[in-house]
Protein backbone atom coordinates (compact mmCIF):
# COMPACT_ATOMS: atom_id res chain seq x y z
CA UNK A 1 0.00 0.00 0.00
CA UNK A 2 2.81 2.33 1.04
CA UNK A 3 4.34 1.44 -2.60
CA UNK A 4 1.26 2.77 -4.50
CA UNK A 5 0.75 5.42 -2.47
CA UNK A 6 4.36 6.50 -3.17
CA UNK A 7 3.75 5.79 -6.20
CA UNK A 8 0.55 7.75 -7.26
CA UNK A 9 2.30 10.72 -5.39
CA UNK A 10 5.56 10.37 -7.67
CA UNK A 11 2.96 10.81 -10.34
CA UNK A 12 0.98 13.74 -9.28
CA UNK A 13 4.80 15.53 -8.31
CA UNK A 14 6.03 14.46 -11.62
CA UNK A 15 2.73 15.84 -13.64
CA UNK A 16 2.72 19.24 -11.52
CA UNK A 17 6.36 19.70 -12.39
CA UNK A 18 5.70 19.03 -16.15
CA UNK A 19 2.61 21.41 -15.93
CA UNK A 20 4.75 24.40 -14.20
CA UNK A 21 7.10 24.08 -16.83
CA UNK A 22 4.72 24.44 -19.98
CA UNK A 23 2.59 27.17 -18.32
CA UNK A 24 5.72 29.63 -17.37
CA UNK A 25 6.13 32.87 -19.07
CA UNK A 26 9.65 33.98 -19.36
CA UNK A 27 11.49 36.21 -16.29
CA UNK A 28 14.46 37.94 -16.67
CA UNK A 29 16.80 38.46 -14.19
CA UNK A 30 18.24 41.32 -14.87
CA UNK A 31 20.84 40.98 -12.74
CA UNK A 32 21.98 38.47 -14.63
CA UNK A 33 21.65 40.07 -18.52
CA UNK A 34 21.33 43.96 -18.12
CA UNK A 35 19.68 45.84 -20.64
CA UNK A 36 17.93 43.01 -22.33
CA UNK A 37 14.39 43.92 -20.73
CA UNK A 38 14.75 47.58 -22.31
CA UNK A 39 16.09 45.59 -25.33
CA UNK A 40 13.10 43.77 -25.79
CA UNK A 41 10.58 46.06 -24.81
CA UNK A 42 11.96 48.78 -27.23
CA UNK A 43 10.62 48.96 -30.81
CA UNK A 44 12.66 49.62 -33.69
CA UNK A 45 12.22 52.70 -34.85
CA UNK A 46 10.21 53.85 -38.49
CA UNK A 47 10.87 55.98 -40.70
CA UNK A 48 8.40 56.88 -43.52
CA UNK A 49 8.51 58.04 -46.91
CA UNK A 50 8.28 61.83 -45.35
CA UNK A 51 11.00 61.24 -43.16
CA UNK A 52 8.40 61.22 -40.05
CA UNK A 53 9.90 59.25 -37.55
CA UNK A 54 8.59 56.91 -34.85
CA UNK A 55 9.93 55.01 -31.81
CA UNK A 56 13.39 56.85 -31.78
CA UNK A 57 15.36 56.75 -28.77
CA UNK A 58 16.07 54.18 -26.40
CA UNK A 59 12.36 54.33 -24.78
CA UNK A 60 10.61 54.86 -28.21
CA UNK A 61 9.74 58.25 -26.83
CA UNK A 62 11.36 60.30 -30.32
CA UNK A 63 8.66 61.13 -33.20
CA UNK A 64 9.74 63.75 -35.66
CA UNK A 65 7.51 65.04 -37.72
CA UNK A 66 7.84 65.43 -41.66
CA UNK A 67 10.58 66.89 -42.95
CA UNK A 68 9.70 70.52 -44.32
CA UNK A 69 12.03 72.73 -46.87
CA UNK A 70 12.76 75.84 -45.38
CA UNK A 71 15.05 77.20 -48.21
CA UNK A 72 19.04 77.54 -48.74
CA UNK A 73 19.97 73.41 -48.48
CA UNK A 74 17.90 73.33 -45.04
CA UNK A 75 15.42 70.81 -43.71
CA UNK A 76 13.57 71.09 -40.21
CA UNK A 77 11.66 68.57 -38.68
CA UNK A 78 10.21 68.90 -35.23
CA UNK A 79 9.77 66.69 -32.25
CA UNK A 80 7.18 67.36 -29.29
CA UNK A 81 6.67 71.49 -29.90
CA UNK A 82 9.52 72.92 -28.44
CA UNK A 83 12.16 71.46 -30.64
CA UNK A 84 13.68 70.79 -33.53
CA UNK A 85 16.32 69.47 -35.94
CA UNK A 86 17.85 71.57 -38.66
CA UNK A 87 19.35 69.58 -41.50
CA UNK A 88 21.65 71.71 -43.48
CA UNK A 89 22.16 69.75 -46.82
CA UNK A 90 24.27 71.14 -48.48
CA UNK A 91 27.29 70.49 -45.80
CA UNK A 92 26.66 67.31 -43.81
CA UNK A 93 25.14 68.75 -40.91
CA UNK A 94 22.73 68.83 -38.06
CA UNK A 95 21.53 71.01 -34.49
CA UNK A 96 18.82 70.63 -31.91
CA UNK A 97 16.95 73.59 -32.00
CA UNK A 98 14.59 74.86 -28.77
CA UNK A 99 12.18 77.69 -27.75
CA UNK A 100 14.60 78.61 -24.71
CA UNK A 101 12.80 80.39 -21.77
CA UNK A 102 14.87 83.38 -20.43
CA UNK A 103 14.47 85.04 -17.01
CA UNK A 104 11.50 87.18 -17.79
CA UNK A 105 9.24 84.47 -18.87
CA UNK A 106 7.85 81.50 -17.57
CA UNK A 107 5.76 78.38 -18.82
CA UNK A 108 3.14 76.00 -17.12
CA UNK A 109 5.05 72.96 -18.54
CA UNK A 110 8.68 73.28 -17.85
CA UNK A 111 12.04 74.76 -19.55
CA UNK A 112 11.30 75.28 -23.37
CA UNK A 113 9.25 77.34 -24.94
CA UNK A 114 7.02 76.42 -28.25
CA UNK A 115 8.81 77.31 -31.34
CA UNK A 116 5.84 78.21 -32.82
CA UNK A 117 6.20 81.94 -31.01
CA UNK A 118 9.52 82.25 -33.30
CA UNK A 119 8.47 81.04 -36.50
CA UNK A 120 6.12 83.12 -38.97
CA UNK A 121 2.99 84.34 -38.39
CA UNK A 122 3.47 84.48 -34.73
CA UNK A 123 7.27 85.07 -34.96
CA UNK A 124 9.85 86.19 -37.46
CA UNK A 125 12.36 83.73 -37.27
CA UNK A 126 14.11 82.38 -40.63
CA UNK A 127 15.11 79.41 -40.93
CA UNK A 128 17.06 79.49 -43.58
CA UNK A 129 19.63 82.53 -42.44
CA UNK A 130 23.28 82.26 -42.83
CA UNK A 131 24.89 80.74 -45.21
CA UNK A 132 26.58 77.82 -42.82
CA UNK A 133 24.68 76.42 -39.85
CA UNK A 134 27.52 77.94 -37.63
CA UNK A 135 26.10 81.16 -38.78
CA UNK A 136 22.60 80.00 -37.90
CA UNK A 137 23.60 78.92 -34.78
CA UNK A 138 24.65 82.25 -34.12
CA UNK A 139 21.56 83.83 -35.26
CA UNK A 140 19.21 81.92 -33.30
CA UNK A 141 20.96 82.37 -30.25
CA UNK A 142 20.84 85.87 -30.74
CA UNK A 143 16.72 85.53 -31.60
CA UNK A 144 16.98 84.20 -27.86
CA UNK A 145 17.00 79.92 -29.22
CA UNK A 146 18.85 77.47 -27.76
CA UNK A 147 21.06 75.06 -30.09
CA UNK A 148 22.05 71.83 -28.79
CA UNK A 149 25.06 69.99 -30.85
CA UNK A 150 25.74 66.96 -28.83
CA UNK A 151 21.60 66.16 -28.52
CA UNK A 152 21.82 65.85 -32.45
CA UNK A 153 24.51 64.28 -32.67
CA UNK A 154 22.88 61.57 -29.95
CA UNK A 155 20.46 61.43 -31.75
CA UNK A 156 21.37 60.36 -35.39
CA UNK A 157 24.28 58.40 -33.30
CA UNK A 158 22.24 55.99 -31.35
CA UNK A 159 24.24 52.93 -29.67
CA UNK A 160 21.63 50.68 -30.88
CA UNK A 161 20.76 49.93 -34.75
CA UNK A 162 16.90 49.96 -33.82
CA UNK A 163 17.27 52.88 -32.49
CA UNK A 164 19.24 54.92 -35.50
CA UNK A 165 17.21 56.82 -38.37
CA UNK A 166 18.59 58.70 -41.22
CA UNK A 167 18.94 61.98 -39.96
CA UNK A 168 19.39 63.28 -43.99
CA UNK A 169 16.25 61.62 -45.21
CA UNK A 170 14.81 64.96 -45.80
CA UNK A 171 18.12 65.96 -48.45
CA UNK A 172 17.09 62.97 -50.16
CA UNK A 173 13.61 64.46 -51.20
CA UNK A 174 14.46 68.09 -51.27
CA UNK A 175 18.14 68.31 -52.09
CA UNK A 176 18.88 65.02 -53.88
CA UNK A 177 22.36 66.54 -55.60
CA UNK A 178 23.24 67.46 -52.07
CA UNK A 179 26.23 65.98 -49.62
CA UNK A 180 23.68 65.40 -47.71
CA UNK A 181 21.85 63.18 -49.73
CA UNK A 182 24.89 61.10 -50.38
CA UNK A 183 24.54 59.75 -46.74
Amino acid sequence: MKTGLLSIVSLLATALIATSVHACSLVVDERALPGLQDYLSNKPVQQDAVCAVQNGGVEDWLRLGPAQDVGNGRVFQTYGSETAIVTDCKNNEFIHLFGKVNELQSTTCGAYLELSIYLPPKGSFDLAHGATLQEFASYAQAEGMGIDRPTAEHLYNSPRRRDRFDIFCGCKIFYPDSAGAAK
